[in-house]
């Protein structure tokens, strides 16, 4: 587990808890939504926050998506990142377990479940892109392991929606 993402998505959270986001950062509502169903070796649905940041460090690019879920027994995370210092464009980007200019990567977490999946291949469907809002859907297979039998990988098929909201740039 790369636990440098898991650690971008906390700064990012606290900072859109603690400091907020004006209008002019996130736009007319000043909330990000998202839902989701997971499918295949495990059964999941959840929905909650959603939020993106692009980094400002001209050494490192990156574009993040968080969705978060809003269940108070269990720590849902799901994170897709893309190397660009933009946010995508509207219309139809892969998704593939490792991130580039071009190609979403996505890792799916719970933290009670010791839930732990990668992107295998997939799409996300851009809908909305400006530098407030970012919606969209997406559909990807990822892999990866689940409380019980962390000896055996597990494969899942992850499909949702997506509103999310810009907070402040973020540092790798």
């Amino acid at each position: 587990m790369n636990y440098k993402y898991i650690i971008t998505c906390i700064l990012l959270l606290t900072v859109a808890f603690f400091f907020g986001c004006d209008d002019d950062l996130t736009g007319p509502d000043g909330e990000g939504s998202f839902a989701v169903i997971i499918s295949g070796d495990i059964s999941r649905e959840f929905s909650g926050t959603a939020i993106f940041a692009t980094n400002r460090d001209e050494d490192e690019e990156g574009f993040i998506l968080v969705l978060t879920s809003d269940e108070e027994e269990v720590a849902r995370m799901i994170l897709f990142e893309l190397e660009v210092n933009t946010t995508p464009g509207k219309g139809t980007h892969p998704i593939d377990n490792y991130p580039n200019e071009t190609t979403f990567y996505a890792w799916y977490g719970a933290i009670e479940h010791h839930e732990v999946f990668d992107s295998e291949s997939g799409t996300m469907t851009v809908t909305t892109s400006s530098d407030k809002r970012f919606a969209g859907s997406f559909e990807y297979n990822a892999t990866g392991r689940a409380e019980g039998d962390f000896e055996t990988e597990r494969q899942v098929k992850i499909i949702g929606t997506f509103e999310a909201v810009r907070v402040p740039s973020f540092y790798f």
